[in-house]
């Protein structure tokens, strides 16, 4: 696979992130995206089966990922905010001809805890993302707008608690869609992928990484 990204940043459509000026840098998490997670799919059809299939994915904060049913990764490690490291798993196994489903559940923190540190939020990054890429014997199949997602309301968002500010899980199952992760899953409700944005002052609207966030955050 090559180093270069093909996969660019992708989110829902409400960046999570408030802008306190016109023509000011200052900017802070909105209270609403704190812990949100986001559902996200995406179909593609395969002539037949690569024996091999190299995939890497990361998040902002936490994901996991399935291929057709499948799970097959949940990441990334714990790092520091200045350095955002990916996973690479072989899909090729999970693969089959006709069409594939690649499913990823992401959650975003919004507050720090024992696992995972923030990043100072610029005009566009830093509430939540996912970048994902797929090698395949035709091209890469990355995130861009060809992906839809959904707002994961079946969670109740938590904030850090007690020792180590561990983040609690409450779900409600009825409200997740237990087909979601099926190739056929009904996508009604379902909404085109927001294209995220490198956007800051002075900033080159780079949508792949790097994506560098000013002086604190420079993803791989």
């Amino acid at each position: 696979m090559s180093r270069a990204w093909a996969a660019q940043w992708i989110w829902c459509h409400d960046s999570g992130i408030d802008k306190l000026g016109e023509f000011s840098t200052d900017t802070r998490i909105a209270a609403g995206a704190h812990d949100r997670r986001v559902l996200f799919r995406r179909v593609f059809d395969l002539p037949a089966p690569p024996v091999t299939a190299p995939l890497r994915i990361t998040a902002d904060s936490r994901y996991v990922l399935w291929v057709n049913g499948r799970e097959l990764a949940r990441g990334p490690a714990r790092s520091h905010p200045a350095r955002l490291p990916y996973d690479t798993v072989d899909a090729g196994p999970a693969l089959v001809a006709g069409r594939n489903v690649l499913c990823c559940l992401v959650r975003f923190y919004g507050e720090p805890n024992a696992r995972w540190m923030p990043a100072g939020p610029t005009f566009s990054h830093g509430a939540g993302g996912l970048l994902a890429e797929l090698a395949l014997p035709d091209g890469p199949l990355a995130t861009d707008r060809a992906w839809r997602y959904r707002i994961a309301d079946a969670w109740t968002p938590q904030r850090p608690e007690g020792v180590g500010g561990s983040v609690p899980e409450v779900l409600d199952g009825r409200r997740l869609d237990p087909d979601w992760l099926a190739v056929d899953a009904d996508e009604a409700g379902w909404r085109p992928a927001r294209v995220i944005t490198a956007l800051h002052i002075g900033g080159t609207a780079r949508t792949t990484p790097p994506t560098r966030r000013p002086a604190r955050y420079a993803p791989s």
